[in-house]
């Protein structure tokens, strides 16, 4: 069974076991759709899910206290594979770009993979493979030029900017 991230639990809210779980995505994103998130190796029954703009607030099945929450904030939030919406051809996963070749534009070459996504709850980084060193790429319009699922490339561009 295949499990992808879908945030990270930030803080509680209130003092009943809510949770408040950042993801990147805003209103649409795949924790308002969600019957089932893991924490762990725990599945938990969604119960509430409604978007503000600091993340998702969340009542999940057996967490009822603020104490527990805070016990897990950082961790992170999985959903199952199968059960993410399929998307249309110019949206992705970010699990979907593990593994894929990447190309510096600018320089006109291929030089490297993508590795990961590093999540903290106020930002996010792609890594990277680049040259044989692991770099972090902010996800902005800036720096990516281009993701094609079909060839299986993530063009970048303007990486000399990067330290």
């Amino acid at each position: 069974m295949e499990f992808v991230q879908v945030g990270i639990i930030a803080r509680p809210h209130g003092f009943r076991g809510a949770l408040v779980v950042v993801d990147h995505s805003g209103q649409d994103s795949v924790l308002g759709m969600s019957e089932e998130l893991w924490i762990g190796e725990t599945p938990h029954k969604v119960l509430e899910a409604s978007w503000m703009p600091s993340g998702w607030k969340m009542q999940l099945e057996g967490i009822g206290s603020d104490s527990e929450v805070i016990a897990l904030r950082g961790q992170k939030v999985f959903a199952k594979g199968a059960d993410l919406p399929k998307l249309e051809d110019n949206n992705f996963y970010l699990h979907e770009l593990i593994g894929m070749e990447i190309v510096d534009t600018d320089e006109k070459r291929t030089v490297g993979k993508f590795l990961n996504v590093e999540s903290c709850p106020s930002s996010q980084w792609w890594k990277i493979l680049y040259d044989g060193q692991e770099r972090l790429i902010p996800p902005k319009r800036h720096f990516i030029e281009s993701v094609d699922k079909s060839s299986r490339q993530i063009h970048l561009r303007n990486l000399q900017e990067l330290p």
